[in-house]
């Protein structure tokens, strides 16, 4: 039983992995449409911070760089634990490794986004 469970330990991270992976995605598509409003309406009315806006979509493209490091890192972990899965000694130590760095990229990507959130504050314009 415990073998069984080196293998899904990955797995049973993917789905809170992603959910982050997808909010991250869609905040950086907010960040592109502003920063093409931005670009669009230059001359008309009050001026958004592009720099800042730059600095957001840079964060979040790191951000989202290290969420797919971390499931590539977590299916290679369930990968070597299911395929290994009869000599469960010799592959603890890597799917315990995957396992960390996955967990070490997410908390990373954590850090950005924190970095992220802060800096969008009292950034959203008035699309449309």
């Amino acid at each position: 039983m415990e073998s069984l469970g080196l293998w899904i330990q990955p797995a049973l991270m993917l789905p809170g992995v992603g959910l982050l992976l997808m909010s991250t995605i869609t905040r950086f598509g907010q960040v592109e449409a502003q920063l093409q409003y931005a670009v669009t309406h230059a001359g008309d009315g009050p001026q958004l911070p592009t720099a800042r806006l730059n600095r957001c979509e840079q964060l979040l493209r790191i951000a989202t760089v290290c969420l797919y490091g971390s499931v590539s890192a977590l299916a290679f972990g369930s990968l070597i634990g299911g395929l290994t899965v009869s000599s469960p000694d010799t592959s603890r130590l890597v799917v315990l490794a995957a396992v960390c760095v996955a967990v070490a990229l997410v908390v990373l990507a954590s850090i950005l986004l924190i970095l992220e959130s802060g800096r969008a504050v009292g950034t959203k314009p008035q699309l449309g």
